[in-house]
């Protein structure tokens, strides 16, 4: 389960990068606009290293640490719990 989490995940902050790159290629000239173009690139960026240096190296381990890395991957995969690939049982 953990490897299909994290394969979802990975897709919809490619799908996020993807979003915040057109959002700063349309909106250059509004400071608003390329202000969350930005944001969201550094949180697409961020979440990216949390997932590969804190989170990967647990899963599949019978730990204490193990269960606190699949814990906070479901919980950086709920705001995607719209998305159709999501599955229920990643539910926290």
């Amino acid at each position: 389960m953990s490897d299909d989490l994290v394969a979802f995940l990975r897709a919809r902050l490619e799908d996020d990068l993807a979003t915040a790159d057109r959002l700063l290629e349309i909106m250059k000239s509004r400071t608003d606009a390329a202000h969350w173009g930005v944001r969201m690139l550094a949180e697409v960026n961020a979440k990216r290293a949390l997932i590969a240096e804190t989170i990967e190296p647990y899963l599949g381990m019978d730990t204490t640490m193990a269960r606190v890395a699949n814990q906070a991957l479901r919980l950086l995969a709920l705001p995607y719990a719209y998305h159709p690939s999501y599955r229920p049982e990643w539910r926290p």
